[in-house]
């Protein structure tokens, strides 16, 4: 068994107690890292600031643009479907056959519920295939 040593790795500073000290893993913690950012300088670190806040803006621009394609494609689903029940309904009141747009309707919701698993299901299973 390794008996844990009193001073740290890269700076050889002395600890309280070398049995407590953590193998300083994150990044922001880790004396290694600090060291190369120091060798790095300001430049380096502030590039890296900025690069972080384009990657978090281009982020936020997909997710807007994501959200304004379900919306306009959620409108025109729904205009589409109560339309063409509508017609159903028209032309059913008069033949009395009112278990048509019924029918329709319920048709048409099993089919988007349809789409919306398979969607599912289809990118479940690249995300497993993707773990292996």
């Amino acid at each position: 068994m390794r008996r844990p040593s009193n001073t740290t790795f890269a700076t050889g500073e002395k600890l309280i107690s070398g049995r407590y000290e953590s193998l300083d893993y994150e990044c922001d913690e880790s004396e290694i890292n600090h060291m190369e950012e120091k060798r790095l300088g300001y430049s380096h670190k502030r590039r890296l600031i900025v690069l972080k806040w384009f990657i978090m803006l281009l982020i936020g621009i997909c997710t807007g643009l994501t959200a304004v394609f379900v919306d306009f494609t959620v409108k025109n689903l729904t205009k589409f479907k109560f339309s063409y029940v509508q017609t159903k309904l028209d032309l059913c009141l008069t033949e009395h056959c009112l278990f048509v747009p019924y029918l329709s309707w319920i048709g048409i919701n099993m089919f988007m519920v349809l789409i919306s698993a398979l969607l599912i299901l289809w990118e479940v299973n690249i995300s497993m295939i993707k773990i292996k």
